[in-house]
């Protein structure tokens, strides 16, 4: 399910020709970057094209399955707002242990509670969630 590929742009330019167009490291290098930007995967935020969808859609399902490393889930949420379909259940799944927490009075810091959303509904029994994203992880209805 890999959808990746690593690409090195390389630039050659010889000491003469760069004096001779006048040309100075900062223009090479706005140069590489507009070539990188040009082959990035800058569509999937904006296109609507068919190839943007099943990057999407690709994204997303690396996403649900938990493919990816911290900075590339933090990537995905800042430029293309992408979200594993798990975060709400979890979300659900640690207010309701830190709310049992909390009950039995062994819970450090009560702000925790808030800290993972006020609207984050509390459930009596979390394992109920876990057991509903596993149940959903595995396709079964």
């Amino acid at each position: 399910m890999d959808g990746c590929q690593d690409m090195i742009l390389t630039y050659k330019v010889s000491h003469e020709d760069q004096k001779d167009y006048k040309m100075r490291d900062a223009d090479l290098l706005r140069e590489a970057e507009f070539i990188a930007d040009s082959i990035s995967p800058e569509g999937l935020c904006c296109s609507s094209s068919s190839s943007s969808s099943s990057s999407r859609e690709l994204l997303q399902a690396k996403l649900d399955a938990l493919l990816l490393t911290d900075e590339a889930y933090s990537w995905l949420y800042m430029n293309l707002r992408l979200t594993p379909k798990w975060m709400g259940p979890a979300k659900v799944f640690l207010k309701s242990l830190l709310a049992i927490l909390q009950k039995e009075g062994v819970l450090a810091d009560d702000d925790l509670l808030d800290a993972v959303g006020p609207s984050v509904a509390v459930v009596d029994d979390p394992m109920e969630v876990a057991y509903e994203i596993i149940r959903q992880g595995e396709g079964k209805p």
